[in-house]
Parts: C-alpha cells; sequence; structure tokens
C-alpha cells in the first residue's frame, strides 16, 4: 500500500503474504485509525503492527460510513447469512440480518453502495438489489439487463454499473434498473471511484490511468417507460419539449424531463422533422409521410410538404420551411401575405409560395430589415422585395449548419468558418478559433436572454453576445459525447439530445470560466517523423519508439526520463497555477513551493549549466498575492542567465 503526498509517492504498509487477497478494502475512520479487509478484517495500529477484528467465510468485509462517520460494514458467512459490523470509538460490534428475499437464491458475492443515508447491497452473482433497513435486508430489484456486473456505483444522486469488460452503464431508478441504460466510457476498464472535496468525480482504470470527471451541473433525464431512441426534440407551448423516436414515437415532456403525453407511433419508420406551429397550435412531423396534428383536438392531417430541413416564423402567422428541393412560405390557412412588408398583400391563395427553387437547410427572418437568409446546397442566400443575392466570404461560397436571428442580427453557424454575423447582409463580426471558438465547425445555434449557445464538434460553448466566453460543456463536463444532436432552452435549463439519451444543464449555477489554459507545443515527433493527430500515435511504447517534444524553449529528445520529469512536474505547476488563480492571497510557503517547481523545469532546459537554491524561513506566517515573485525571477532568466556564457547561478 502506498502514500501519496503532493507529488511523492512512498511505501505505506506491506501486507503479509498469509493475509493477502485478491481484493482489499480500506478505510480510515474519524478517528483516524487504519482499517484493512483482506482475508480477514483487522486494525492497522500506527506502529504497524495489526489487530484483527473478524473473518467471513464467503466475502471479504465490506465497509461503509453512516451519517456520524461511523465505519460500518458487512461479511457473509458459509451458511449464507450475513452479519454486519460497527466500529466505534469505543470498540467493534457484530451483529446479524435477517434478509428477505423475493424468490429464494444464494447470496455469496456481495458489494455496497449507498445514495444519501440509504444502504443498498448488489448480490453479483444474480444480480439482485438489496435496500438496508434497521437490522433488515430486503429484495427490492434485480438486474437481468447486464450479465458483465461486479458492483454498483451511487454517485452523487445516480447510479452506475462498471462492466466486467469495458465502461460504465447509467440507471436512473434503483427499482428498475433493466430501464433506459447509458453506456459511456466505452473504452475504458473502469476499477474504482471517488469523489474529492471539490465533488469532481474520479474514475480509476486498468492501465489508461485516472479519468477526472469535473464538478459539473449535468444530469440525465429519466423519459419513464419510453424504451427506445429519441432522434429529434423541439420547443413547444407552455415550456414543453416535443420529442420523436427512431421507430416513428412522438411525445412531450417537461423542461425536468417528465413525460407529459405519448402520442403514439405516429410514423412507421424514423420521424426525421419535428416543429411546433406556435401561431396555430399544431405540431408538424416530417419523413417518408408529413403529419401535422392538432394540439387541441389531436387531429391529424397529412398535406404534402417535401422533405423538411428547418421551420421559423415569419410575418403574419406564417412560416418559411426549407425543403430537398425548395425554401417556401407556408400558412396552413391557405392565404400567404407577402412576408417582406408589414401590410397583409396577398401573394398566394394557397398554402405554400415559393421564395427559392433548390436545396436548401436552414433559414432565418430579420424582421427589422424584412429580408431573410437561407442556407442552401450553393450558399448563404439573402432574399428580400427586390431579390434574391449570394453573401460570400473570402470570395467563397458559405455552407451553413444553421441560422438565427437575435436583437437585429443574423448569426450563421458554418463547417469551416466558424460564427458569422450580419447586419443588414453586412458580414460585421466573424468568430473563429482565432479569437472567439473552439472550434470552427459549428453547428446549431440558440440564444435566451443573457447568451448564445454554439454547438460544435467539440462541445457546447456558451457565450455573450460579444463573444466572450461564459462556459464550455463537453464530454469532460458530464455530456455523453461531445457531438450533440439537438438542444433546446426553456427558462434556466438547456436540454441536449445525443446519441445516448437526453441531459439537462441548470444554467443559474454555472460558473464563469475565468482562465483557460491555452498549452501549444512547437512540433511532435515520433522516430523523427513530424505527428499531425495526437490519435494517430496508437498504443506508445517509449522502449521501442523515440519521442520527441518541443515546448518552444525546451526540447526534450531521446531523454525519457527527463521528458518524464518535465512534462510531470509542468502538470503540476499548471494545477498549483490554477488553484491559486481565483485567491487574491496564498501562504508564503506555497509560493516558495510554485518558485521550486518553476527553476525545476528551468533547470531541465538549462541542463547543467544552471543551479538554484531559496533560502526562506520554515515558520514564516505571511500570506501574499499568487504569482507576486515569479514574474521578477523568470525576467532575470529571460533577459539576463539565458544570454550568459558558462555557468547560470
Amino acid at each position: 500500500m502506498f502514500k501519496i503526498t503532493n507529488d511523492t509517492c512512498s511505501l505505506f504498509y506491506q501486507i503479509p503474504d498469509s493475509l493477502l487477497s485478491s481484493i482489499i478494502e480500506v478505510s480510515v475512520d474519524k478517528y483516524d485509525r487504519f482499517f484493512i479487509s483482506s482475508t480477514v478484517l483487522f486494525e492497522l495500529l500506527p506502529d504497524k503492527s495489526i489487530r484483527v477484528l473478524d473473518k467471513f467465510d464467503l466475502n471479504r468485509a465490506l465497509f461503509y460510513k453512516d451519517a456520524d462517520e461511523i465505519i460500518n460494514g458487512f461479511g457473509i458467512q458459509k451458511s449464507g447469512s450475513i452479519e454486519g459490523f460497527r466500529i466505534t470509538e469505543d470498540g467493534y460490534e457484530a451483529f446479524p440480518y435477517f434478509v428477505n428475499q423475493i424468490s429464494p437464491s444464494p447470496i455469496e458475492k456481495i458489494s455496497v453502495f449507498m445514495d444519501g443515508d440509504r444502504t443498498f447491497l448488489f448480490e453479483g452473482l444474480t444480480g439482485k438489489i438489496y435496500q438496508v433497513e434497521g437490522r433488515e435486508i430486503n429484495e427490492i430489484s434485480q438486474l437481468t439487463l447486464n450479465n458483465n456486473r461486479s458492483t454498483i456505483y451511487s454517485i452523487m444522486g445516480e447510479f452506475w454499473i462498471p462492466n466486467i469488460t469495458l465502461g460504465l452503464n447509467q440507471i436512473n431508478d434503483i427499482h428498475f434498473p433493466n430501464k433506459q441504460q447509458t453506456a459511456i466510457f466505452d473504452h475504458f476498464k473502469i476499477s474504482a471511484y471517488c469523489i474529492d472535496n471539490e465533488n469532481n468525480i474520479l474514475f480509476g482504470t486498468f492501465k489508461d490511468g485516472i479519468i477526472v470527471v469535473p464538478k459539473s451541473q449535468i444530469s440525465s433525464v429519466d423519459l419513464g417507460e419510453l424504451n427506445t431512441k429519441i432522434n429529434l426534440i423541439s420547443l413547444g407551448a407552455n415550456d414543453e419539449i416535443l420529442f420523436a423516436t427512431h421507430d416513428g414515437q412522438f411525445g412531450k415532456i417537461d423542461s425536468e424531463g417528465r413525460l407529459l403525453e405519448n402520442y403514439g407511433q405516429l410514423h412507421t419508420s424514423t420521424i426525421e422533422f419535428l416543429e411546433y406551429l406556435k401561431y396555430h397550435d399544431k405540431f408538424i412531423l416530417g419523413g417518408l409521410t408529413t403529419s401535422i396534428i392538432d394540439a387541441r383536438s389531436n387531429e391529424i392531417s397529412n398535406p404534402k410538404m417535401g422533405a423538411m430541413k428547418n421551420l421559423v416564423t415569419v410575418r403574419h402567422g406564417q412560416y418559411i420551411i426549407t425543403t430537398n428541393i425548395e425554401t417556401y412560405i407556408y400558412n396552413p390557412n391557405d392565404t400567404v401575405y407577402d412576408p417582406f412588408k408589414k401590410t397583409r398583400d396577398i401573394v398566394s391563395r394557397t398554402a405554400h409560395h415559393r421564395i427559392f427553387s433548390g436545396r436548401s437547410y436552414t433559414a432565418a427572418f430579420d424582421s427589422i430589415h424584412s429580408n431573410i437568409y437561407v442556407g442552401t446546397s450553393i450558399g448563404l442566400k439573402l432574399i428580400d422585395s427586390t431579390g434574391t443575392y449570394s453573401l460570400k466570404f473570402k470570395t467563397y461560397d458559405i455552407l451553413c449548419r444553421d441560422i438565427m436571428y437575435c436583437k437585429g442580427r443574423i448569426y450563421v453557424a458554418s463547417d469551416k468558418n466558424g460564427v458569422l454575423i450580419y447586419e443588414n447582409g453586412i458580414l460585421i463580426e466573424n468568430w473563429t478559433i482565432e479569437n472567439r471558438l473552439v472550434s470552427n465547425n459549428t453547428r446549431k445555434l440558440l440564444y435566451n436572454q443573457d447568451y448564445i449557445f454554439i454547438n460544435t464538434d467539440k462541445g457546447i460553448q456558451i457565450v455573450d453576445y460579444s463573444g466572450n466566453t461564459f462556459y464550455f460543456l463537453n464530454k469532460s463536463e458530464g455530456l455523453f459525447t461531445n457531438h450533440v444532436i439537438d438542444m433546446v432552452v426553456i427558462n434556466d435549463q438547456l436540454i441536449v439530445l445525443n446519441q445516448t439519451g437526453v441531459q439537462k444543464i441548470d444554467l443559474k449555477v454555472l460558473q464563469t470560466n475565468e482562465f483557460v489554459p491555452n498549452i501549444r507545443f512547437n512540433s511532435l515527433k515520433m522516430n523523427g517523423k513530424p505527428i499531425a493527430d495526437v490519435f494517430s500515435i496508437g498504443n506508445y511504447d517509449y522502449n521501442e519508439n523515440k519521442f520527441e517534444a518541443d515546448f518552444g524553449s525546451i526540447s526534450l529528445k531521446n531523454d525519457a526520463e527527463n521528458a518524464y520529469i518535465y512534462i510531470s512536474k509542468f502538470a503540476m505547476l499548471v494545477r498549483t497555477t490554477l488553484t491559486h488563480s481565483d485567491k487574491d492571497f496564498i501562504d508564503f510557503t506555497d509560493e516558495v513551493k510554485s518558485l521550486t517547481l518553476y527553476l525545476t523545469l528551468e533547470k531541465l532546459r538549462f541542463k547543467s549549466a544552471f543551479e538554484f537554491s531559496i533560502s526562506a524561513p520554515e515558520d514564516i506566517e505571511v500570506q501574499i498575492p499568487p504569482m507576486l515573485i515569479q514574474p521578477f525571477i523568470e525576467n532575470s532568466l529571460v533577459h539576463g542567465l539565458l544570454h550568459k556564457s558558462g555557468q547560470k547561478n
């Protein structure tokens, strides 16, 4: 067993061979007493001697802590009985439990997990889940969907099953564990987890290190009895969310994810288009056929509308609809008015009036300047009362993924050029990775009163109306995947759809990303050849390959040991800087530690030509602003010692 303090790892205790087990559990109580469960349950005393407390025949002792931070646990005897224990300040207490089963089955392989003040047992061989109530253990459900199971993790109100093979499966309701399981980290073998003091989740893996999931305000949406995948979401009336499924079902959920209504299977195939006609209180569904549903009477009609791609509102209670062959103005009342005029001038006595001929994907209406923007297969078009015009970017046609009108401006999401912002047909701003965005591949745009939401291939970037980043949501923040299919905003909730399921983000509790470090390599080489894509490396073996990393002023070539030391120290310096960045003052001793890290990195850069020492009183108790001293030292090195020949001290 090892103990890690700061960056130092040292041997803490060697379990005797006679007590070794394939699985070992450790727990420390509030009195700083150290307990270990292997072949026996024992206390590790301060002098590293042991005191055996108990032995269980079929299962190692399982620890958990109650609300008073007292260690409790379970073990199984040969008779199949479950014995409980409690380790108090005064001593060790053991007692039997009475087990109530729905159907009799052996209990041989158990694990324990907690949800708040509730304690549960999971029997891995049968998949049965038990809840502990007093001195009784009652069967409440059985996991049958997934046979690759060993335990269940309860993490901040959600339940996760680590697979024996790879990944984790999430379940929303412990009483119905086989409903709508969600899989994540399917490339990793998860071995353990813990939650730190800041509620970040750390997953341990076999051979792939530790996965850190930062504290997140993202939660999954439980869709109840709906046992099919959702492929579309859209905003309905009264803060309702419309959804459509791959097998043709259509329904409504509220902003909390509760299922309000399921209209059933309205199409025999995938529903590919879903919108709410707010002027007429109707739903429009597209696919192989088109269905329009009256929200009040539930009457359904099936007009011919084409393969619809996008729908936005326009003047006079009408809609702009883009399809695979055209863009047209649509009015269910069979009279189309001129959308460019505020007066009701009739242009057609039918429900459709074409304004552009050709494959179209998305559109937006600028109500202030009375023009329509359409994203087509041949570029971005501006349509007004005088005609149709092409809008280009640096002489190139613009391929639009989405167009949004907001506060007098048109925002265009493109697949290569980031977000283009127009005002009355004139490009006034371009947000790209050079100035605002995490990616130039933008896919969908939304807004509320405070922010613009940009769906990119790297996640969802939330910015203010000047383009300054407020928050960035991606897989490491809790999204199932960075590939977001659709999203809607309701009040202070962002609802996100991806291939795995539906998630909601509470926007009120997101904190501003005040500091986003940008770390760049000048070059990466393996065996002398530049690496264009880090994902092309595959399984890297430093004993067989030569790796070269250039950080600009330092190049560690064919020096595996120093390269490892440099990157480890550099990572620690970054973590320290981030920790100090939101503090007005830090302890002087912490500043000295940061300086030592920084100078150690510089020593690697200068190699044997540079030596340093720091003289500071050990017992000084004073606080200073962070990074107060380091800039002066860096200035001395860069502008002084760097150009000095010979030894640098």
